[in-house]
């Protein structure tokens, strides 16, 4: 199984989209806050790659934006059940203060799902941290430069189909 390990803000919703929705109920502000231009680049990763969706973001946490995400998928034509699941809370400490570390999460994951992750790709606004040898994508200042865009999506099917290393 090919896995898209995925963050939301600031890849699939930016500072341009945010406002977006003002005013609604909570999943729809939050449904018309996703970039419908950069879920259709996720949905050209999933169908070039038959990759499918571990919910990383901070969405995962709140019931109405993964509800949000979840409709935002099927209005691009991808199944609800792309979305596989969602990571774990695990935190790391930065001194005397616990943080959440999405590299571990993402490990821990893995770890549990066993050989049948063949291949996977993180992406993520943030960049990774130095410990962990995740394959990234990296949307840098994805806020406020719009989100995923094509080079990223490419990148990601690369990553996903081992082609990345052999240009």
């Amino acid at each position: 199984m090919k896995v898209v390990f995925l963050d939301v803000d600031g890849v699939l919703v930016h500072q341009g989209t945010i406002s977006r929705g003002r005013g609604l109920p909570p999943i729809q502000r939050h449904l018309a806050s996703i970039d419908r231009e950069c879920i259709g680049l996720l949905r050209d990763v999933l169908i070039r790659t038959g990759a499918r969706i571990v919910l990383a973001s901070t969405w995962r946490l709140s019931g109405a934006q993964t509800e949000a995400l979840i409709l935002a998928l099927e209005e691009a034509s991808i199944p609800r059940s792309a979305l596989i699941g969602k990571t774990g809370n695990r935190t790391a400490m930065k001194g005397p203060i616990a943080i959440p570390s999405r590299g571990h999460q993402i490990q821990d994951w893995i770890d549990q799902a066993g050989p049948s992750v063949e291949a996977y790709v993180w992406i993520d606004d943030e960049p990774a941290q130095p410990e962990h040898s995740h394959p990234v994508v990296h949307v840098r200042q994805g806020w406020t430069t719009g989100g995923m865009n094509r080079q990223h999506a490419e990148l990601a099917v690369r990553l996903l189909t081992g082609e990345a290393g052999r240009r």
